[in-house]
């Protein structure tokens, strides 16, 4: 009897082994370009899969364990095209659609709207990329019009052949078609930066830490996000895993109860992190989320938390009200004046706190939230699941359904800035905002205070909510269906570049991070990149002294002042500066330098233009005092500010000859 019921048995076991399914083709695989000789193959999970082949070009090149594979044997300037397939118990699934990476190369790396010139030198990058996706798809080189586009502006025409033939590659190669933003015409339509990036996306792929998003690898699914200083905390089941190097590795936070999802993770500032859990504790961690330590009386459900002079404020409890607390273990309600269950909260750089409700609008606290006030004329919904504020304390709230809305007087008015269902936002560390949408898994970014928005979706799934958005100093993460994404913070460089050139990426990023503490700025020449800095400084609101550098050699100081005078004319400076201590330096005559200054003075008129040079110097040369509009004098170490002391007879001299000449 036995024997018989172990053969059943066994032949059933060995029935269901041979008729088990194989596992599910991986979806979502993509290839990010990491370096010209290494790609990163990522793809979805999938259940019941022990392993996945990766293929490259036809050829199966490595197996992972692993929804990742790193590619160490990329070729520099050659088109890689990349699938997976999954291998289970039950056999081995398709392979899956394909995902391309062209190790190729770009001058201006990021190409920024409305600051980037596009270039002849782009189109022809370009031209080369998709000549060689165009190879690896069996289809000969296009031949383009205008073959080496020297001395002929970028047309529209030259953006239309790109695409044609860079649609044709992709078609071929079983590649999604490209969305363009903008229908061209030729003689009509301007060529623009988002052009020329939607083509290299398209010809090369996606590179790590481009300008789009690519999927982190995490060690579980993602069920709450948080940013603190340079961290990024990702919450899952019964534990809180951080990492400081933007995602590639990650570390397990302890103290949190085995079994416990950790539905939301806010961040307390100064190191400071709050986890919730599915039992409704809170916990907090007060050294970068190493470690967390129940909090024993606390209000359940805490959604945020924001920095306050003298503590914190967090949303918490049953239809979530507004709570206070001086030292993050006792809390008190801090409601007054305030109708209605709060969904959001923000505080402005100077204290002001705002409170979006679920159905009341918006309030505003300016007394660390003894009493609110509603605000909110003209937001068309009282539906507030966001809102943010940026460094010019304007604020930004997600009107449910209706868009994004802009106040720029504490609440006392607002207007509409961009259309779409938002659910999700963030003023980031470089003082962008980035809004994420309920569905279609979409986000739009603006860098500069939501007069223009930026479709920034790039890399993302087709579908989802971005549930939660978060950013580090150096990248931005977005939380969609519990996959975690990262991009890096818009034209956020790792140093200085002391190169021949600068390019415009690193001095926005440097000029953004100076933007809260200067009003105005100098530069000491117009070339290498720096005839750039008047336009930029412009678009962030900062005043500019332009400086031309003059030197002994004539035919270079020519090229200089005609950039400068481009720039005067051009509206974007505040100041012109002819030469730095040339005089002290005896880079040219007093006479010399008084021509330079008249010559910019006559193309130029209405904007100051001056010299700036030592105290000394400027006494020692009258009429280059009595030729400029306004005197820039070098006070350097050990001058005396006394009375009869050097400076105080610069600026009576200087008093002289202006009232005289």
């Amino acid at each position: 009897m036995r024997t018989g019921i172990a053969a059943a048995c066994l032949a059933l076991a060995t029935t269901s082994m041979i008729h088990a399914d194989p596992p599910a083709v991986p979806a979502n695989v993509t290839a990010s370009i990491v370096s010209t000789t290494s790609v990163l193959v990522t793809w979805d999970s999938v259940a019941g899969a022990d392993s996945y082949d990766i293929r490259r070009n036809g050829t199966t090149i490595g197996t992972s364990t692993t929804n990742s594979y790193s590619d160490p044997g990329a070729t520099a300037g050659a088109a890689h095209i990349y699938a997976v397939r999954a291998i289970g118990p039950g056999g081995t699934s398709s392979w899956s659609s394909s995902a391309i990476a062209v190790t190729s190369t770009f001058t201006d790396t990021t190409l920024i709207p409305r600051l980037t010139p596009v270039r002849a030198s782009h189109v022809l990058e370009l031209r080369d990329a998709i000549n060689t996706l165009r190879t690896a798809a069996s289809l000969p080189p296009t031949s383009f019009t205008d073959a080496s586009l020297t001395s002929l502006p970028v047309k529209a025409l030259h953006v239309d052949e790109l695409r044609s033939s860079l649609d044709g590659a992709r078609g071929t190669l079983g590649l999604p078609a490209i969305g363009y933003t903008h229908t061209l015409t030729s003689g009509v339509t301007p060529v623009r930066a988002i052009d020329l990036t939607e083509l290299r996306n398209g010809a090369i792929g996606r590179a790590a830490d481009a300008l789009f998003w690519n999927r982190v690898v995490t060690p579980a699914a993602v069920q709450s996000l948080a940013c603190n200083a340079g961290y990024v905390f990702a919450g899952g089941e019964g534990m809180v895993r951080r990492s400081s190097d933007g995602g590639a590795t990650w570390n397990d936070s302890t103290g949190l109860p085995a079994g416990q999802n950790v539905t939301a993770i806010v961040n307390g500032g100064d190191g400071v992190l709050f986890a919730q859990t599915a039992n409704d504790k809170v916990h907090r961690s007060t050294n970068h989320g190493v470690a967390f330590t129940e909090l024993a009386s606390t209000p359940a459900s805490f959604t945020a938390v924001v920095g306050a002079r003298n503590g914190v404020f967090a949303i918490g409890g049953a239809c979530a009200s507004v709570w206070f607390s001086a030292d993050g273990t006792s809390w008190t309600p801090r409601n007054s004046g305030i109708s209605g269950c709060v969904t959001s909260l923000a505080r402005a750089r100077h204290g002001r706190l705002y409170a979006g409700t679920a159905a009341n609008g918006v309030f505003t606290s300016t007394n660390d939230g003894t009493s609110w006030g509603a605000v909110g004329a003209g937001i068309p919904t009282n539906s507030i699941p966001a809102i943010a504020t940026n460094r010019d304390e304007d604020v930004f709230v997600s009107a449910d359904g209706q868009g994004v809305y802009r106040s720029t007087d504490e609440g006392g008015a607002w207007s509409s800035v961009t259309t779409g269902d938002f659910r999700s936002l963030l003023a980031d560390s470089n003082d962008a905002l980035v809004a994420g949408t309920e569905s279609g898994a979409r986000i739009h970014t603006s860098s500069d205070g939501g007069d223009s928005w930026l479709v920034a979706s790039n890399g993302l799934p087709s579908s989802g909510e971005v549930d939660a958005l978060c950013s580090t100093h150096r990248h931005r993460f977005a939380l969609i269906d519990e996959q975690l994404f990262r991009a890096p913070v818009e034209f956020r460089l790792d140093g200085l570049n002391f190169g021949s050139t600068v390019d415009v990426a690193q001095s926005l990023q440097r000029l953004s991070i100076l933007r809260p503490y200067v009003k105005t700025i100098r530069t000491f020449r117009v070339s290498n990149g720096l005839q750039h800095i008047a336009r930029i400084a412009r678009t962030l609101g900062i005043k500019t002294a332009i400086g031309a550098a003059i030197t002994s050699n004539l035919s270079q100081n020519a090229t200089e002042i005609a950039a400068l005078k481009e720039i005067g004319l051009s509206g974007d400076a505040d100041v012109l500066v002819v030469g730095n201590e040339v005089l002290l330096t005896n880079q040219v005559s007093a006479s010399q330098l008084v021509a330079y200054i008249e010559e910019v003075q006559e193309a130029v008129p209405g904007v100051p233009v001056t010299t700036a040079d030592t105290f000394d110097e400027l006494l020692a040369n009258p009429s280059v005092l009595a030729a400029v509009d306004v005197v820039y004098a070098a006070i350097r170490s050990g001058a005396s500010f006394a009375p009869g002391g050097p400076i105080a007879m610069t600026c009576e001299t200087t008093q002289s000859i202006l009232s005289t000449g």
